[in-house]
């Protein structure tokens, strides 16, 4: 029992310890041969301009980070002073002035603000940088359950057809009964009534189909047949 115990414990420590690694939830473009629900993924990626953005925010925070390494410099002050005095020193007057005057101004309050200034720019990237990853994860699942909702209204658009085609096929068969004198012309009117159904349905999953396409398509930045063809 206590053996089972240890096997559940460790097995939730290596779960819960896992991270994301980031570069799978959006595979590079060079990735090979992927499936299409990860190159639909990688589309969405490529021709959002959200993810672009996010790429550009850590750029400018990454230059941010290494002008704060720098910064420092723009904060001391190097001064001299150079006369006719100490240009000349035969002029009689020269041993009053000193022949070099130069001065280094160095604020003391650099050696703390400094480093300061510079762990906050690195916060700021790596937030950028979770913003990113963030995005990655949100594009992702959106872009699969736009695919899983067009995959859905297709099939049922499917079943919907073969519905209306059998349907079909009772009411023909009635109107001919009915041409031949085998069946009055009210019996047929049960059989009439499903068939406008069936049609009404298949409009209706049809449309939604076109719709699921279009909301897909508006994630990927291209025509669904531009991908599987």
């Amino acid at each position: 029992m206590k053996r089972v115990i240890w096997v559940i414990i460790i097995i939730s420590n290596t779960v819960w310890g896992q991270k994301i690694d980031y570069n799978k939830v959006i595979l590079p473009r060079n990735s090979g041969s992927i499936s299409l629900e990860e190159r639909l993924v990688q589309l969405a990626w490529q021709n959002n301009p959200a993810s672009e953005i996010a790429q550009k925010n850590i750029g400018v925070s990454e230059y941010r980070v290494n002008i704060a390494k720098w910064d420092w410099l723009s904060r001391i002050v190097v001064s001299g002073n150079i006369n006719e005095f100490t240009i000349d020193q035969e002029n009689e007057r020269a041993e009053f002035f000193p022949r070099y005057n130069f001065a280094l101004n160095v604020p003391l309050g650099v050696f703390a603000k400094q480093p300061m200034e510079t762990r906050m720019v690195r916060q700021q990237l790596y937030i950028e940088q979770e913003k990113l990853n963030q995005l990655k994860l949100e594009i992702r699942a959106e872009v699969l359950k736009r695919y899983e909702n067009y995959k859905r209204d297709m099939k049922i658009a499917d079943l919907l057809g073969e519905v209306l085609s059998e349907t079909k096929t009772v009411y023909d068969n009635v109107k001919g009964q009915i041409n031949t004198g085998q069946l009055v012309v009210g019996e047929n009117y049960d059989i009439s009534e499903r068939f406008k159904r069936a049609q009404i349905d298949k409009i209706k999953a049809d449309a939604q189909v076109k719709i699921s396409k279009l909301s897909l398509e508006e994630m990927i930045g291209i025509k669904y047949e531009e991908v599987i063809n």
